[in-house]
């Protein structure tokens, strides 16, 4: 019994760190004003990245070992930075492409984008 109750508070301990940890992220973007959300979000979206960043213990000294052990657990787990599934900012210079491959050996490369133009044969 005991260690359900160890592995339940483990769950959540880890759901909590994720959670805000994705906050931070998505009210950072907020306040940077890099989403379609008004501009009058900004100020509160800031205001709830410095919530998200307490919870995290990263206004504490770096020395503190909360801090510590709180960042340890984030690198270790893989969840110290949020994550996205989107790029809102890259330049328009980068383009994604898609190289196929056949059994034949031919080799032809697809833009995902452009559907409608005709694939080049290298």
């Amino acid at each position: 019994m005991l260690s359900k109750a160890i592995y339940a508070a483990w769950f959540g301990i880890h759901f909590f760190l994720v959670t805000a940890v994705c906050l931070a992220g998505i009210f950072s973007l907020i306040a940077e004003s890099s989403t379609i959300l008004p501009s009058a979000c900004e100020k509160s979206a800031r205001e709830a990245e410095l919530v998200a960043s307490w919870l995290l213990a990263k206004q504490a000294e770096a020395s503190n070992p909360i801090r510590q052990g709180i960042a340890t657990y984030l690198h270790a787990a893989g969840i110290q930075a949020g994550y996205s599934f989107f790029a809102p900012n890259v330049p328009s210079q980068h383009r994604l492409t898609l190289e196929l491959f056949y059994d034949d050996g031919r080799v032809e490369h697809e833009s995902p984008m452009c559907a409608a133009e005709p694939l080049r044969s290298v």
